[in-house]
Formats: C-alpha cells, structure tokens, sequence
C-alpha cells in the first residue's frame, strides 16, 4: 500500500510542477485577447442531443455515446482575434463544453497568444494551469499525509525495494 502511495505522491508533485511551468511560462510571455467565434463543428444536432439527452444511456447498450468523459465534449471552433499589433488573426482552436446546457455555448471568449509568435493562440490560460498546479498539490498532500499515516517515506521506500 505504501508503494502505491508513494506513486500517487510521486505523480502529484510532477501535475503540480508542470501546471507550475506552463503556468509561469503563460504569464511570461502570454497576452489574453477576445475571441469571436466564426465557425464551429458543434452543430446544433449535437447541442440538442447534449441538452436533453444529458445523462442518458443507449437503450440497449447502456453506454454513454457522444461525450468525450462524463460531462464534457471537445469542439473546435475557427475563432478571430486581434493580438497586440493589430491585425486580426484566424484560428483553430479546441475547448471542452459543458453537457446538459440550456444555452449555446460563449461565441465569444478569453484566448492567450504567444506575444513572441502571435498566430500561436490557447484557450486555456495560466489561471487553468494554477488549478491544475493546485489540484496536483492537493493529491501531493493528501498522498504525503497517507504516507506518515502508513509509517513514514522509510517504510515506503524498504518496501519498494524489497526489505520488509
């Protein structure tokens, strides 16, 4: 038990020094701007289906169909914005939207572009990659915390290599 432990703890502290980088990379050199969106492959098919089938299983499956995970579906959008020097810019880009929605998704929203490359554009931001960080950190802790509960990183480390 005190390996697996020491896994999870292993793992949470590399989402939260990853989420840390991007995060610190983000704020570095990355500027948010507004977003139009002009044009998206989530039809309005797929909103229905989204909105009031929310939840619901196949009849003879019993599987979940058209969501990526349990709540969420990635579209692509081709977006429109205006970085720092002015001219507008087209993009593709990929967001996850909520299912169960009783309106549209945000045609308009916050993107991040790389004040060094302008036509490199992002949805999520350096704010994603903080929760991501903290939510990294918070296993981190929990797992550190299981660890002393189970008899300290010593045991742990005697059991992984094989000293009981």
């Amino acid at each position: 038990m005190a390996q697996i432990v020491l896994l999870v703890s292993v793992l949470g502290w590399a989402v939260m020094v990853y989420g840390l980088w991007r995060a610190g990379v983000m704020f570095a050199g990355w500027k948010p701007t507004p977003a139009m969106v002009m044009k998206s492959d989530y039809t309005d098919i797929d909103q229905w289906q989204d909105r009031w089938m929310a939840g619901s299983y196949t009849m003879f499956s019993g599987k979940r169909t058209m969501w990526d995970d349990e709540n969420t579906r990635v579209i692509t959008d081709e977006i429109v914005y205006t970085p720092a020097d002015g001219r507008k810019r087209h993009a593709l880009v990929s967001r996850r939207v909520v299912r169960a929605w009783f309106t549209a998704p945000d045609a308009a929203y916050v993107v991040w572009y790389d004040e060094a490359d302008q036509d490199k554009v992002k949805v999520n931001g350096p704010f994603y990659w903080c929760w991501v960080a903290l939510v990294g950190g918070a296993v981190l802790g929990m797992s550190i915390h299981a660890l002393v509960r189970l008899g300290g990183l010593s045991v742990a480390i005697a059991q992984l290599i094989g000293h009981h």
